[in-house]
């Protein structure tokens, strides 16, 4: 498990990602947002990476790395959507994997 704490909005998440995120290692977008140069479908949006679920005022949502800024965000389930193109998941998943693992003490903006 890695043990990751990620600043989202008005929370601060604390959690532990599994080494295989229950979707697993694939990029998914979120369904509403005008295409960009990542993923150019028409409501594509950017790739994210789900990496946990978390519960959040009583609600499950999912804990995402957002591929384009490295950022964090939590996201509903009906949210999200399978993406075409997952070229590049198991390199992002094991860049913020080993950017979480590595650097423990970080401050919070030095984080991806």
């Amino acid at each position: 498990m890695i043990r990751i704490t990620a600043k989202v909005g008005r929370f601060e998440i604390s959690t532990s990602v599994d080494p295989v995120a229950p979707l697993g290692w694939r990029f998914w977008t979120l369904a509403g947002f005008p295409g960009d140069p990542v993923e150019p479908r028409p409501y594509g949006g950017f790739r994210r990476l789900p990496l946990t679920l978390v519960a959040i005022d009583g609600q499950p949502r999912w804990l995402c790395a957002m591929e384009l800024d490295r950022s964090f965000r939590l996201l509903s389930s009906h949210d999200l959507f399978p993406c075409a193109r997952q070229r590049g998941v198991d390199d992002f998943a094991q860049a913020i994997s080993n950017s979480m693992r590595s650097s423990p003490g970080r401050s919070e903006k030095d984080r991806p």
